[in-house]
């Protein structure tokens, strides 16, 4: 089945773009917070994890390395995720996310650190700050 004329013209556009190992960030939403947060940012509203998988193997016939679902990180989801896209899958590493052993046998193929890091960051970060007013 051919994807519809927006997604083929999505997958144009990002064939296009991508350049071998230069990443291309694509939000992609699991629940109403995150989906407010990523239209709030200027990001075109999500769509649910069917069409998230749809969209991911398109963008992964166009040449894409791997596809990002940002913050999935439940192990039941993350497996169905993984089952049905053609292609490795990142994820971010978040506090409550599973252990790399889980993340790995759910078929993870890759971990981001930029999130769980900036999240850190910002506590030690509050609590300096705290520290300051005493």
């Amino acid at each position: 089945m051919a994807p519809s004329p927006d997604l083929q013209s999505q997958c144009d556009l990002l064939r296009s773009l991508h350049r071998p190992g230069t990443p291309l960030l694509l939000p992609n939403v699991w629940d109403v917070a995150t989906a407010r947060a990523v239209v709030a940012a200027g990001f075109p509203s999500s769509r649910p994890p069917a069409a998230a998988v749809r969209r991911a193997n398109a963008y992964l016939g166009a040449g894409a390395d791997c596809v990002y679902p940002i913050l999935l990180w439940e192990t039941d989801a993350l497996r169905r995720f993984i089952s049905e896209v053609n292609g490795p899958v990142n994820v971010a590493r978040l506090p409550q996310a599973p252990s790399f052993a889980e993340l790995a046998a759910a078929g993870v193929a890759r971990v981001s650190w930029g999130t769980f890091l900036h999240l850190d960051a910002m506590a030690r970060f509050a609590e300096q700050l705290a520290l300051l007013q005493k």
